[in-house]
C-alpha cells in the first residue's frame, strides 16, 4: 500500500489485521506516477522499492468484527 493514508501507522496495521496477512507499506509520495513510468519503460514497477512490512496484530482484532457488521449493513442497503 502507499499514499497519504498509510502515513498513519494505524491504517497499515488495520489493513494487515483485517486481511490477516502482512501488508507492505511503500514510502513513495508519488507511487502511482512512479509505477506507471516504470511500466511505460518496461521496468518492473516494484523494482528497487523499499517497503516496511506490517504484520497482523491482536491490537486491531476488533476491526474484524466491525468490518463484518459494516458488510452486513452494506448488503442490506444494496438489497433495498
Amino acid at each position: 500500500v502507499s499514499g497519504g493514508l498509510v502515513r498513519d501507522p494505524a491504517v497499515a496495521q488495520g489493513l494487515a489485521t483485517l486481511l490477516d496477512a502482512p501488508v507492505h507499506v511503500f514510502d513513495e509520495a508519488e507511487s502511482t506516477l512512479l509505477g506507471v513510468a516504470r511500466l511505460a519503460m518496461g521496468i518492473d514497477p516494484f523494482a528497487a522499492a523499499e517497503a516496511e512490512c506490517v504484520a497482523p496484530a491482536d491490537a486491531g482484532a476488533y476491526l474484524r468484527d466491525k468490518f463484518r457488521r459494516w458488510e452486513s449493513w452494506m448488503r442490506g442497503i444494496l438489497a433495498a
